[in-house]
């Protein structure tokens, strides 16, 4: 657990995966079915928002996870994400997988490209780019680009394997 203000300190511990990371992946691994015994899905996933809580010395809500937003089988996630710049958005969930995803994006902080990450991978929740970006209209990246320096010193296979992106 990292504890309540543990990235304050110079000498603070660096986490490179936290445990409630783990929990929600290993809830995501039972759900899909990738791990077929043991602890159940919503068992995991319960842990690990408890963990989320937990490692940021924070009480959970008495029903976050029993007919709350975070109910495993029937929660209905977050209403806005952004507030009014960002229209559109939201982290409604449906299904548990989309509970699973929301709680690992939350999870993630304070490590962005986690999220980010994540986010890419299960197109969830529903992040959509601000009022404000510039240019206007312009997306939430989907993927990192070539560098000058690939391009300047490696051209022909930077060049294929932009072209393999489309």
């Amino acid at each position: 657990r990292m504890g309540n203000g543990a990235f304050a300190a110079v000498n603070s511990k660096l986490v490179i995966m936290n445990a409630s990371s783990l929990l929600l992946a290993h809830a995501e691994a039972r759900q899909r079915g990738w791990v077929t015994s043991g602890t159940s899905a919503k068992d995991l996933y319960d842990a690990g928002v408890t963990e989320s809580f937990a490692q940021w010395a924070q009480t959970m809500p008495a029903n976050y996870l029993t007919g709350g937003a975070a109910d495993y089988n029937s929660g209905a996630g977050t209403g806005t994400i952004g507030g009014a710049t960002v229209p559109g958005s939201n982290a409604l969930t449906t299904d548990n997988l989309k509970r699973i995803a929301l709680q690992q994006y939350i999870s993630f902080y304070p490590d962005g490209v986690q999220g980010w990450s994540n986010w890419r991978r299960t197109d969830f929740p529903n992040l959509k780019a601000t009022i404000n970006a510039v240019p206007a209209g312009t997306q939430i990246p989907r993927r990192y680009k070539y560098g000058n320096t690939d391009f300047a010193t490696n051209k022909a296979a930077a060049d294929a394997a932009a072209a393999r992106l489309g």
